[in-house]
């Protein structure tokens, strides 16, 4: 078995492409999740840009096209929306300066980890590694057994390969870089699809490593995405800025789905916490989408 630090330099260096006929999806359970959030990756960024591993993951799972996020279309709203399953009127974060304009240091309204730290399962490890460091304040610190805050595309494999070693039922990856051209370079420049290809690349690397513990049959892959963006900015309420693309893959999915019609983001916690079997906590706003399993899970 080759060291821990080789598979992560080769990962990076070479890239990864996922193979699409190396799993199938018949109906399985799922014991872990995994939510790779990709900051402003836009519909029109996924559909541009050279995205294999992305396009892999699609071809054997589910596709939304249409997922409505919150207003304002900014990241904190709309990241702690999908952690805890609310808008903005109920989870109180209306901006991406939450922590000095109304709360101290983290989310008070309960999330994902919050759930899962209280439902009782014989496993409740929880595991988050996040590249933008504000990120790393959406929730209770005391909920989530393990948490980095990674500077390099490098340090992200490195903290999420460590963090996988506790086969943890629940981890966020939270990768900045497509989000970063966005604003630098604009929306659907040519800067920005090509740093959705790079982060495409930082995708198969991450899904390598859940195949290297063993972990990839048992896991449901969220990819989800925040906003997209008008120019170098986001925040409006735009179809461009508030629509964005999820897929899906893992045990018991739809192989090949794509659902047009529009689902909100808020759903992917219900959708979570049903597979998880977690308890409710608060009002919830989503709802479990059914329609994208081989059977309900």
């Amino acid at each position: 078995m080759f060291p821990s630090s080789l598979l992560i330099s080769g990962l990076l260096c070479f890239g990864v492409t996922l193979g699409a006929s190396s799993r199938t999806h018949e109906a399985a359970r799922i014991d872990h999740v995994v939510l790779l959030a990709l900051d402003g990756l836009s519909s029109e960024g996924l559909k541009q840009a050279s995205t294999p591993n992305l396009d892999a993951l699609q071809l054997r799972g589910v596709l939304l096209k249409k997922s409505r996020g919150v207003m304002p279309s900014k990241s904190a709203p709309n990241w702690a929306s999908i952690l805890t399953g609310v808008g903005p009127d109920l989870h109180g974060i209306h901006s991406n300066q939450w922590w000095w304009l109304r709360w101290r240091r983290y989310l008070k309204y309960p999330t994902l980890f919050t759930a899962l730290r209280r439902s009782g399962r014989s496993s409740t490890r929880s595991a988050a590694v996040h590249e933008w460091n504000h990120f790393g304040k959406l929730w209770d610190p005391a909920d989530v057994d393990v948490a980095y805050w990674a500077k390099s595309a490098s340090e992200t494999i490195q903290y999420v390969d460590e963090a996988l070693s506790d086969a943890p039922v629940l981890m966020v990856v939270h990768l900045l870089g497509i989000d970063n051209v966005g604003h630098a370079k604009g929306w659907q420049s040519q800067e920005y699809l090509d740093a959705v290809s790079r982060v495409d690349g930082q995708v198969g690397a991450l899904v390598a490593l859940l195949d290297a513990k063993s972990m990839r049959q048992s896991t449901l892959i969220i990819v989800a995405s925040d906003h997209g963006g008008i120019g170098t900015k986001h925040g409006g309420d735009t179809a461009t800025e508030r629509l964005t693309p999820v897929i899906l893959n893992g045990p018991s999915l739809k192989e090949g789905l794509t659902i047009e019609t529009e689902t909100a983001n808020v759903d992917l916690f219900s959708t979570i916490q049903h597979v998880l079997q977690l308890p409710t906590l608060g009002p919830i706003e989503g709802r479990i989408l059914r329609e994208i399993f081989v059977r309900g899970p």
